[in-house]
């Protein structure tokens, strides 16, 4: 009987990867935080950091808008000085709406007076992403934004569903979120020569979180990597990843309930503890940039 429980369990933690119940973009209380950088020949250009958050609603065409304001709350001559507060007035940024039965978030365009398509998030591998995005970046790669793979990741502290272009886990799309460069930013590369960044977010139900760093949770079958796998040292009371030596690893730790315990950054076979002291019947994945490997293990 406990044998069987054990493997519903299992089952039940897997199929959360695969069928999670949308998030909607556009909730109140969501807040982005960007930073820009300018890039010029003769060194780096002025940075700031701006938040953008929704106030209110307007109406176009006998449709229902949220509009979306600004404010720039840090600046700096240069990304080698520190960026000082500032204080500035909240700036009226863009209309935007949400079809969540679709999906599909869109704004308003003022120059055609119309709507315009932003975010799809109904899409699979292989699908294009619509290139209608008012901001394109330095750090935006001038290819078609392809969704290569659809999988879960964690990002700001969230477990989110996750579009990826490019193969390289880099330049994404966040359900719940937006592009990883910005709400209304084209998705690119982290920032080499200028571009722009989404370095926070935060909601009502998680809070603020700037870790912006993303990492695969959990991906398709075709990348699931059955071979990765942890083990336990009985004798020094140690775990470790059975994986390359030379790389790191992303270890993510659940009761048995599904709930997330800790997460551990470890090379291959590079023994480690775990600072919640948990054992028990404990559930894990481990992901680097292409492959992710789940299963569980018995910790006395």
């Amino acid at each position: 009987m406990k044998k069987s429980l054990s493997f519903m369990v299992l089952l039940l933690f897997v199929a959360q990867f695969h069928a999670q119940q949308y998030i909607p973009l556009l909730q109140e209380g969501n807040q982005w935080y960007e930073y820009h950088e300018d890039y010029t020949p003769d060194g780096y250009g002025p940075v700031y950091e701006m938040v953008v958050f929704i106030n209110g609603t307007e109406e176009k065409n006998g449709i229902l808008y949220k509009k979306l304001f600004s404010n720039i709350y840090c600046t700096a001559g240069d990304r080698t000085f520190p960026c000082n507060p500032v204080t500035n007035p909240d700036v009226f940024y863009k209309l935007v709406r949400e079809n969540i039965d679709e999906k599909k978030v869109y704004y308003y365009d003022e120059e055609t007076n119309s709507d315009v398509l932003l975010y799809d998030f109904s899409l699979d591998a292989g699908d294009h992403h619509p290139e209608n995005f008012p901001f394109y970046d330095n750090n935006s790669p001038y290819y078609d934004l392809i969704i290569s793979n659809v999988v879960q990741g964690h990002v700001f502290d969230r477990d989110v569903k996750t579009f990826t272009m490019y193969d390289n886990n880099k330049v994404n799309i966040y359900e719940g979120i937006g592009s990883n460069t910005g709400l209304l930013h084209r998705p690119g590369l982290p920032i080499f020569e200028g571009g722009n960044w989404l370095i926070c977010f935060e909601n009502v139900e998680s809070g603020k979180s700037c870790n912006s760093e993303f990492h695969l949770l959990a991906t398709s079958e075709s990348q699931f990597n059955k071979d990765l796998i942890l083990y336990y040292s009985k004798s020094n009371h140690t775990l470790g990843v059975k994986g390359d030596s030379s790389h790191y690893y992303t270890i993510r730790f659940f009761d048995a309930g599904g709930r997330f315990l800790e997460t551990i950054k470890a090379k291959g076979n590079q023994n480690f503890t775990l600072e919640s002291g948990a054992n028990g019947i404990l559930f894990y994945t481990i992901s680097d940039e292409k492959t992710v490997g789940k299963g569980k293990i018995i910790l006395p």
